[in-house]
């Protein structure tokens, strides 16, 4: 038969091979392609996929030789059952269960490539001897396994067990640090985010009892030097309480609108012992006339000094001074905060504040924002003064760590316990000498480690929150390094060393005849964080503050959002004025 002939019989073979030799080389190698069972059906067009049959001529069902050789073809691919049974229909003859014909088509189409002749025919069916006279013949290989992909934890006990399989290697992301937060993740109840009013109401309390410490231990300390008795100390306790009530509810309203309670500060002891202190009062021997004349005189010094802060904030002064601030010397002067009772009232109040807008989950102060917080914080000085607290009225620092202890930073929370302040210095008022019993009783129970304790979460909070900001610096410069390392450590050496010379000689390393000039050296230098964040701030500004490197290392491109109050859209949220007053005094 010549190839015409074939391929009008629908076959495509080898010019030297006869259809007789077709089905000897055939039948020898019957033994080697089997399958479990028989398809469901099948079509001729599967034999195209093998290259057996044209395309263009498809096999017939029926027509002498040509059915037996496709029905010999069928059972060497898909098994005797199928070339021996009738499947006109699409049925299995005999029940068989079907199968797919995928494995054998791979199988085959395997052999076909791998031989590496180009030939219509598997040498599974040709024989080895068609492939090359000279090769002997090898058994076909197996069918491919694909290795089940076993479970996670599957894995994990094999290599428990040593079962020798390696770890998969770890993903991208999982090698890359922690990403930054604008703001704190995990708090419960953010600044504009307000607790159920129970929980509220509980957590409003709790603040309270927080700054009623600080507000009977500076009275304590204050009114026996003043000449004061009992009533004169429940009396000054009474005021700081109901002035720290309406400094609260004035800074949560129209200042930074942050959670922070302003209460009586110690910044102002070292100069309210001062006019204590002073020779002109010496001569009084009325304890209450004297009590009298130096509150008088401790009242007209709180209203000078609100005066300048009242300037600088509301002038836009300090928005300008903390412009100039980056996260790196942020660092130093939030972290610092947490140690000292004598602290500068700029520095404190500005780490404070940063550190209550971290715990709050909001975002970084906006600059004229702050400066006008520090405003405000001067009208609390004024309402100090007036009223006749004996100090003056800072952030404190203690509730601000319970901010991050409680993790709840609502703003509503801050503003009932401005209310209970006011509530219980009118009460007391009405009743001071039962409440003035009851004070003392209450705080002489509390054993000291008790409030030592808790004192030392409060203000590890607090300087913890000023360390986040290391996430926006470069800590692998070394310029970094020196400056964090030589501000912090000497944030903590010179204000050591004031304290320690006063302690053992009874005033400081300053001693001059003017006891006020003394005070304005001496005072600011034994404070940890106005050491540490004048140094950390001056050795930030030597280098360029124009070369990208260095404003990256500082961590200045990501604190440029939030330079403007309108840069950032969040700002609106957390500390826009109500009643619509941003109308009358914006922010820049």
């Amino acid at each position: 038969m010549d190839n015409a002939q074939r391929r009008n019989r629908g076959l495509n073979l080898p010019a030297s091979m006869s259809e007789t030799s077709l089905l000897l080389k055939t039948l020898s190698s019957v033994s080697l392609i089997k399958l479990a069972s028989p398809l469901k059906s099948i079509s001729s067009s599967r034999l195209h996929t093998f290259g057996l049959i044209k395309k263009a001529s498809p096999v017939k069902e029926g027509g002498g030789a040509s059915d037996a050789y496709n029905r010999l073809l069928k059972t060497e691919l898909f098994g005797t059952d199928f070339g021996s049974g009738d499947f006109g229909s699409g049925g299995v003859r005999g029940g068989g269960s079907p199968i797919s014909p995928s494995k054998n088509m791979l199988r085959f189409k395997t052999e076909q490539h791998s031989s590496g002749h180009n030939l219509p025919f598997s040498p599974s069916i040709l024989g080895q001897d068609s492939v090359s006279s000279g090769e002997a013949a090898t058994p076909p290989k197996p069918p491919r396994k694909v290795p089940k992909t076993p479970h996670k934890s599957e894995k994990d006990a094999e290599i428990m067990a040593g079962g020798g399989a390696a770890a998969p290697p770890p993903k991208q992301e999982e090698l890359m640090p922690h990403p930054v937060k604008d703001q704190l993740p995990g708090v419960s109840f953010c600044i504009t985010s307000p607790p159920p009013w129970p929980e509220a109401i509980l957590l409003g309390f709790q603040h309270f009892l927080v700054m009623l410490g600080t507000t009977v231990f500076i009275p304590s300390i204050l009114v026996p030097q003043m000449g004061g008795g009992k009533e004169e100390k429940a009396l000054m306790i009474q005021t700081l309480q109901f002035v720290a009530g309406l400094n609260t509810l004035a800074q949560t309203l129209f200042g930074t609108r942050l959670p922070a309670v302003i209460g009586g500060s110690y910044t102002f002891v070292p100069a309210t012992l001062s006019i204590v202190l002073a020779g002109r009062y010496s001569d009084i021997l009325d304890p209450y006339e004297k009590f009298k004349k130096i509150m008088r005189g401790i009242q007209g010094a709180m209203i000078v000094a609100s005066t300048l802060q009242i300037v600088i904030g509301f002038s836009g002064l300090w928005r300008n001074v903390t412009r100039l601030m980056s996260p790196l010397s942020t660092v130093p002067l939030v972290a610092l905060t947490r140690f000292g009772l004598y602290e500068l009232g700029f520095p404190l109040s500005t780490g404070a504040f940063i550190a209550v807008s971290r715990y709050a989950s909001a975002t970084p102060i906006p600059h004229s924002v702050l400066s006008r917080g520090i405003g405000w914080r001067g009208v609390a000085i004024l309402f100090s003064g007036i009223f006749g607290t004996g100090t003056g009225s800072s952030v404190s620092v203690e509730n601000a760590g319970l901010l991050g202890l409680t993790r709840v930073g609502s703003r509503r929370v801050i503003q009932i316990s401005a209310g209970f302040m006011l509530f219980f210095s009118i009460l007391g008022k009405l009743f001071s000498r039962y409440t003035s019993a009851k004070f003392g009783a209450v705080f002489a129970s509390i054993p000291a480690p008790i409030i030592a304790a808790l004192y030392c979460l409060l203000f590890a909070y607090v300087g913890v929150g000023g360390l986040t900001f290391l996430q926006f610096c470069n800590l692998n410069s070394f310029r970094t390094k020196f400056i964090l390392a030589f501000s912090v450590f000497m944030g903590l050496s010179v204000p050591h060393y004031f304290n320690e010379y006063e302690s053992l000689k009874g005033y400081g390393p300053v001693h001059t005849k003017a006891r006020w000039f003394n005070d304005m050296i001496n005072v600011p230098f034994s404070s940890e964080p106005f050491v540490a964040g004048f140094l950390g701030l001056v050795l930030d500004l030597t280098m360029p503050p124009k070369d990208t490197t260095t404003r990256k290392d500082r961590g200045m491109h990501w604190w440029d959002k939030f330079r403007s109050y309108k840069t950032d859209t969040r700002s609106e949220e957390f500390y826009s004025l109500p009643l619509n007053l941003n109308k009358f005094f914006p922010s820049v």
